[in-house]
Formats: structure tokens, C-alpha cells, sequence
């Protein structure tokens, strides 16, 4: 029975060899000398694994064994979206409210009293994009390698609403007011990568887009505020009340003492770490971290490593990534910095009406988040490219190039208004490659680097943009019009290149995986070993 047994030849042979497996002592973590083993990238490169690791990697023994049921999961993502996106949101909606309430006191007389002539106006929208540039430089790496970076971060928020308050300041002058300018975009270039990194240490990759759209899109309820104050500020005065300072230095003082306190209820609120957080109970953090690990990412890592800088300039998708960051906000930096203006100069609208019919681009902007929702619900009921989110970019993104073509060419100035307000959805598809940092780029410094070349093209475009309306095109503006319809036409085929581009990473990945089948799988808890997207064999990139 014995021989018969050992001669069986329909008994797979064992044609590789069994790996022990390999874990990282507590003592270990954090030590950058040690080395704990190596691994075999998809690129063909040995990657050193060191205790220099992620944060996550200290409460990874708490979850070794560790089994939630999907019920337990739908309850906790329900209390972070309802802990976390409201706060995240007002937060939000306040500093984009701070950054365009420029436009909204351009037709309350900031241009008059400050003697704004020729470039003038357009000069001081592109300070705020000039700061917002240099901020890039140095918060996003402050911010990664501080331990308590929400404290940090509600820091330098609280610094741009005094800033933005100091805009109210009696006898400002021009050159005054440029360099309050470059100070609050110098301070708010820190929120969005903070965010952006906030949103990954709770979500999975496929939540990412839909959570990271419905903080975003309180941009349109911001822009409601903004609207709301000044048709406040504006009915008081035609009906013959009077304030001691102008209705536009209010709006500015206002807006930076709202932006004060709810930075204040975020810094007691939010906490740096999720394992910290007081509105979760321990088995709550230990499914927050069971469920992060399955993105091959972890809470992040404090140290700068240069050669995930380096590689961030020779990914080809990052430049994709950065490119329609660049061709996205030229449109955007002309219509958030004139859309007023356009408005009431072209439609012949009175202040007071102009105020009121900008509600509308707010609504529009806030009710984004329906389309990845609807994205969400494609991808979960049908499965393929139906439900990926890039498809839905795409989708929005021709959508708002149409709307842009109504403002641009249609014989009617009621389809002209309608395009200025329909393409207010163009968020959807500047989140999703937003969000493509959060979900899609793996290793601290490297996410803190394409956060930062991505907000940098953000800043370009919006520079751009505000130089495309020129006084000479006023009151129609058509030139910039047609540039903001080319640039729409431009996103739409780089969204393209993008979805192709991580459709045949993850189909290289795969190949890779079949011929060796078992690379990183004897290493425990690869996921917080701080890797990129590159260097990590498990690593997806989501669609």
C-alpha cells in the first residue's frame, strides 16, 4: 500500500520552493537600518523592505485573525460617512468660499474702491494661484512627516481665516490686498492633499471617488453661502441701510470667522490617526484597519524616501494625472474668477439678481456627488466598465464640454446661462483624478509628491485662466469661451489615456503574478511595508 502510494504519479510534484514566512518584530518598526528581506518588484527590481514602515504596521498583530461580517462593515461605513464627510465638507466649502469670494466682491465694488485698472483684477485672482504654488512646496511634506498632522493642519487653517478676515482690514489699499492674497493661497494649498490622505486612511479603494466627491462637491454649498451673505449685504443697503465698513470687506470678514470656527471644531473632532479616533469603538478601528489593508496602503509614513520622489517623475501616469490638472482648470480659473462678472456684463443683470441667479451654479455643483453614486451602483449591480469611475469621468467630462459649448455658441442667451450653470458638474471628473492619487498611488513620499505636481497643474490651469478674459473681449468674452471648450475636448482624451494606461499596469501586474506566483505572499503585512505602486507585487490600480 505504502510503495503503491509513493509511486502514484498523479501526485503533483512540488516544482518551486516553499518560502518561511517572514514578519517584522515590534522592536523593528521604525528602525531604518533594519533590513527584513527582499522582494521581487513587477518591474524586475529588488526591492529592500526595511522597518522603516507605515504607521499601520504597529496595530497590524491586532488583526491577524481578525473576521468582520459585511453587516458590521455597511454600519461602520455609514458612521464614517456620517462622522467624518459633513465636517470634512463645511471645512471645505468655507476655504473654497474664501478663495472665490473675490469674484463675488468684484460686483460689490472691491475693483472701485481699490482702483483696479486693466490686469489689475486678473493679477490679484492669480496671486492666490502663485502662493497656492510655493504653499505646495512645503506643506504637503510638513504635513506627511508631522505625527499629528491634523493639529497641524487646523493650524495653518486657522492662519488663512485670520488672513482672509484681515481683507476687511480700514484703509486697505491694492498692494495690500495682493499680499493678503498671496498669504491665503499660500496657507490653503495644505487642505486637499491633507484630505486626499485623510479620505485614504478610511476608505476603501473603491469608495475613495464617491467619498472624496461629497467633500468636494460642498464646494457648491460654499458658493451658496457666499451667495446668500451678499444678497443679504446688498438688500440692506437698497433699502436704505448702511454699514460702517463696504459690503465687500463684510463678505471677507465673515467668511474668515466662519472659516476660524469650524477649523476649531475640526482640530477636537478629527483625530491624525484612525486608530485614535473617539467616536470608534476598538473593534470599529480594528475594521477600519482590516479594511485599508486590502489597498495595500496603510496610515502613512513620516519619513521622506527620495527614491519615491524620483519615481513619481518617471511614472508616465502621474505626468497623464498632472496634464488634466493643467487642461481642467483653465476653464475652471476663467469661470470661477469671472462667472459674475460674464453674468451680469453679458446678461445685463442688476448685482442684486446676479447674486441670486449664482445660487444656481452652487445647487448644480452640490448635487455632483449623484453621478458617483450612480457609478457605484453600476459597478455593484453589473460589474465591467459600465461602473468604473473613469468611464463616468469621461461621461461628465463630455457633458460639461457640451455645456460649454452652449455658452459659447448658442444663438440664445437663455441656452448661454444654462451653459454657464450645466457645466458646473466638471468637478465630478476633476475628483476622479483626484482621487486616483488616494487610490491608485501607493508609498507616502510618492502620494505627497503627485498630490503636490497635481495641485501645482491645478494652479497653472486656474493662472491661465483668469489671463484668458481679457477687458478688450468684455462683454462677451468669446475668445476665452472657445479656449475653455478646447480644454474640455483636451481632458476627454487624457481621461482616455488614463484608463487605458492602468488597464494594462494591472493586466502587466497579473502576467507578473502567473509567472511568479508566490512573490511577497510569505511576507506579512506587505500591505504596510510602505511600497509603491510600483514596487508592490499586490498592488491594483482601481478604475
Amino acid at each position: 500500500m505504502v510503495d503503491n502510494i509513493s509511486s502514484n504519479s498523479d501526485i503533483p510534484s512540488i516544482d518551486h520552493e516553499i518560502k518561511p514566512i517572514i514578519s517584522i518584530t515590534q522592536e523593528q518598526i521604525g528602525d531604518k537600518q533594519a533590513q527584513i528581506t527582499t522582494i521581487l518588484s513587477p518591474r524586475g527590481e529588488e526591492v529592500v523592505l526595511t522597518g522603516d514602515v507605515d504607521d499601520a504596521m504597529k496595530y497590524a498583530d491586532e488583526i491577524r485573525d481578525f473576521e468582520f461580517t459585511p453587516e458590521e462593515e455597511k454600519k461602520l461605513v455609514r458612521k464614517l460617512d456620517l462622522c467624518l464627510l459633513p465636517i470634512m465638507g463645511l471645512s471645505y466649502s468655507l476655504q473654497f468660499l474664501d478663495k472665490t469670494s473675490i469674484g463675488s466682491a468684484a460686483i460689490l465694488g472691491l475693483r472701485t474702491d481699490l482702483k483696479m485698472v486693466g490686469k489689475d483684477y486678473s493679477t490679484a485672482s492669480s496671486m492666490f494661484y502663485y502662493a497656492y504654488m510655493g504653499g505646495l512646496l512645503v506643506f504637503p511634506r510638513l504635513l506627511q512627516k508631522s505625527k499629528h498632522f491634523m493639529l497641524l493642519l487646523c493650524t495653518i487653517t486657522c492662519l488663512w481665516g485670520m488672513v482672509q478676515s484681515l481683507q476687511a482690514s480700514p484703509g486697505l489699499d491694492y498692494k495690500g490686498f495682493l499680499a493678503l492674497r498671496f498669504f491665503l493661497g499660500f496657507f490653503e494649498s495644505s487642505i486637499t492633499p491633507a484630505f486626499n490622505h485623510l479620505t485614504s486612511q478610511y476608505y476603501r479603494q473603491s469608495e475613495m471617488f464617491s467619498r472624496s466627491i461629497t467633500w468636494f462637491a460642498w464646494n457648491g454649498f460654499g458658493s451658496m453661502l457666499g451667495s446668500c451673505i451678499c444678497i443679504g449685504l446688498v438688500s440692506h443697503i437698497e433699502n436704505g441701510g448702511s454699514y460702517s465698513l463696504p459690503a465687500w470687506k463684510l463678505l471677507f470678514c465673515i467668511t474668515g470667522i466662519l472659516s476660524i470656527f469650524v477649523t476649531c471644531c475640526m482640530a477636537v473632532h478629527i483625530p491624525s490617526n484612525p486608530m485614535k479616533c473617539w467616536f470608534l469603538n476598538d473593534r470599529e478601528k480594528k475594521i477600519v484597519l482590516k479594511r485599508i489593508q486590502s489597498n495595500q496602503k496603510g496610515f502613512g509614513n513620516h519619513t521622506w524616501k527620495w527614491s519615491q520622489f524620483k519615481e513619481a517623475f518617471t511614472d508616465y501616469k502621474v505626468f497623464l494625472i498632472v496634464a488634466f490638472a493643467v487642461a481642467d482648470n483653465i476653464p475652471n480659473g476663467g469661470l470661477t474668477n469671472f462667472s459674475s462678472i460674464l453674468i451680469k456684463e453679458e446678461f445685463g443683470f442688476t448685482t442684486l439678481k446676479t447674486l441670486k441667479m449664482n445660487l444656481i451654479s452652487g445647487a448644480v455643483e452640490f448635487v455632483c456627488p449623484i453621478f458617483a453614486y450612480i457609478s457605484l451602483y453600476l459597478n455593484s449591480r453589473f460589474g465591467g466598465w459600465l461602473g468604473h469611475k473613469l468611464v463616468c469621468a469621461m461621461f461628465v467630462q463630455t457633458l460639461a464640454m457640451i455645456f460649454l459649448i452652449m455658452l459659447a455658441y448658442a444663438p440664445s442667451k437663455y441656452a448661454k446661462l444654462a451653459g454657464v450653470y450645466l457645466s458646473s458638474i466638471s468637478p465630478v471628473s476633476f475628483v476622479c483624478a483626484l482621487s486616483a492619487i488616494s487610490s491608485n498611488i501607493a508609498g507616502s513620499t510618492k502620494v505627497t509628491t503627485v498630490n503636490a505636481l497635481f495641485l501645482l497643474g491645478y494652479c497653472g490651469g486656474n493662472i491661465a485662466g483668469s489671463y484668458t478674459f481679457k477687458n478688450k473681449d468684455a462683454p462677451d468674452y468669446n475668445p476665452a469661451k472657445r479656449d475653455m471648450v478646447i480644454c474640455y475636448g483636451v481632458c476627454v482624451g487624457i481621461l482616455g489615456l488614463l484608463y487605458a494606461a492602468y488597464i494594462y499596469e494591472n493586466k502587466k501586474k497579473e502576467k507578473f503574478t502567473n509567472d511568479h506566483p508566490d512573490e511577497g505572499d510569505n511576507v506579512e503585512n506587505l500591505a504596510f511595508f510602505d511600497l509603491t505602486d510600483s514596487e508592490n507585487p499586490h498592488f491594483r490600480y482601481s478604475l
